[in-house]
């Protein structure tokens, strides 16, 4: 992939841009390879393959967001901000962003234990074993949250997931027991793992697995695929955990 190429991607990821937008700065990126730097809009329209008109709204568009910048002749042209980098100012809008909408979320989150307090049963105590194959992320951080006494977990690495990190911290709190094996551990953070007073070790184990308080769990398989349960033991992943945790090596 070629840089620019890469560049739009990662815009597009981030759920600031849409589509059109990436659209016209990629255009504005290949015209400027072209040696024009200051075009029209009928240019980019026509490097973009958009009505003019379009390309005109998201041009604007693009420039309240500091990417672009235009003058104010009759023949308007455009040109890409080299004035100062824009992003550094986006990171600290999406900052903002994120900090009122968490605000909030802590505010629903006390309300939530006011209107339909916990009860401490799991799924309503129904029995579940069925396959997935998305929504990894949430489902194990929800394992982690119903754990009462011990989370047992093997992995290709430690998680860097904040949805995680934070469901396992959770669990710290709790005084619940965690023991995760590794296939690879980043030495700088081994330390800071065991301050937590997660048990750490280094080893291989597959499937890759969860499993809380003996009856709740998933795998999770190369292509992305698993099972998950919950209120029922599975004793052949206690078993196997245990023996592959035995012969690992402490970190």
């Amino acid at each position: 992939m070629r840089p620019d190429e890469e560049f739009c991607s990662a815009l597009k990821q981030t759920g600031y841009f849409d589509e059109l937008e990436v659209r016209i700065l990629k255009s504005l990126l290949s015209l400027r390879q072209k040696k024009q730097a200051r075009v029209t809009a009928a240019a980019v329209a026509k490097e973009a393959g958009m009505p003019v008109t379009n390309a005109y709204k998201y041009l604007y568009s693009l420039q309240l967001k500091g990417i672009v910048e235009s003058n104010k002749d009759k023949n308007r042209v455009f040109w890409l901000s080299q004035s100062a980098n824009p992003f550094p100012r986006l990171v600290g809008q999406a900052a903002q962003e994120f900090s009122e909408k968490k605000e909030l979320l802590q505010k629903a989150s006390a309300e939530w234990v006011k209107l339909v307090p916990p009860n401490h049963s799991v799924w309503a105590g129904e029995k579940v074993y069925e396959k997935y194959e998305d929504n990894f992320m949430n489902r194990a951080a929800l394992l982690f949250d119903v754990a009462r006494s011990e989370i047992l977990i093997t992995s290709s690495r430690f998680f860097s997931e904040v949805v995680l990190l934070d469901a396992l911290g959770r669990a710290v709190k709790r005084n619940v027991k965690i023991r995760f094996l590794a296939e690879e551990v980043d030495s700088k953070a081994t330390s800071r793992i065991r301050e937590t007073g997660i048990e750490l070790k280094f080893g291989r184990a597959w499937p890759y697995t969860i499993l809380v308080d003996d009856v709740h769990g998933m795998t999770l398989e190369s292509d992305g695929k698993g099972t998950w349960f919950l209120n029922q033991a599975d004793h052949k992943i206690k078993q196997h955990f245990e023996q592959v945790w035995d012969r690992a090596q402490e970190l």
